[in-house]
């Protein structure tokens, strides 16, 4: 008898024990649930469609910034046989600006000065152009037609096809949204001084994230014929809204 409820004690302790585990086991389990479905969920990415619209309407807004307007490739006609390699300048609302070029003539390059306001537009270009050279309407590139309601950079960015959120980039230390898509060359060659046009133009874009302002933008040309000729501009801006102060040059 002893012997028998000594087994009967072993059982029934051994019985205990596997029910005191398995209860750990499900409250553990239980808890491991409770901690997994307390995790916040990811931050949905913006639709690549509302920061171009956002981006559009607030290029609009701004009233002064500082470009650079650098043409990494393919050529762009200034003024006779003068092209323009980059510009670095100022633009004052609706249109004004000043800026630092660089061109070539030739097989060499030089230093000049462009000042605009309104339908007029100046160039120096010492030693080639030692006075402020009047230059013709229909010729150089006019940087204020990027913030044109209708075919500026905003409005051409909001009817870009196949519009897509690239994903998150930093330029000059700006956090920002990168847009890409493709452009019919009809719809960019006003930005370009007419020199896009001809083919189709992959259109990137960058956006900050904070403000909704164009911080960057490149223009590539394709299906052109020579890739080594194909044109690709790249533009930045800056500065939004310091003030710019822009006068007709003296003679």
């Amino acid at each position: 008898m002893i012997r028998l409820n000594n087994r009967g004690r072993h059982k029934k302790s051994s019985l205990f024990g596997l029910v005191m585990l398995l209860g750990l086991i499900l409250t553990l389990a239980a808890c491991g649930g409770d901690s997994a479905t307390a995790l916040p969920s990811p931050t949905p990415l913006p639709d690549a469609k509302t920061i171009a619209r956002n981006s559009a309407v607030k290029l609009l807004e701004v009233n002064s910034l500082h470009f650079v307007v650098d043409i990494k490739q393919g050529k762009v006609d200034l003024y006779q046989n003068i092209t323009l390699k980059k510009a670095d300048g100022d633009w004052l609302k609706p249109d004004k600006y000043t800026a630092k070029l660089r061109i070539g003539f030739g097989p060499g390059q030089a230093d000049a000065e462009t000042i605009g306001i309104g339908t007029e537009e100046w160039l120096m270009a010492a030693p080639l152009i030692t006075q402020w050279l009047k230059l013709p309407a229909d010729v150089g590139f006019k940087p204020d037609v990027l913030f044109d309601k209708d075919k500026g950079l905003g409005a051409t960015a909001e009817k870009l096809n196949d519009l897509k959120l690239v994903g998150a980039e930093t330029i000059d230390t700006v956090d920002c949204w990168h847009l890409a898509g493709t452009v019919p060359g009809p719809d960019i060659a006003p930005l370009t001084a007419n020199t896009l046009g001809k083919n189709e133009v992959l259109f990137d874009i960058w956006i900050g994230k904070s403000d909704s302002l164009v911080r960057q933008v490149t223009f590539k040309e394709t299906g052109a014929a020579d890739p080594k000729t194909a044109s690709y501009w790249l533009i930045t801006f800056s500065k939004f809204n310091d003030p710019v102060t822009v006068n007709k040059p003296v003679s």
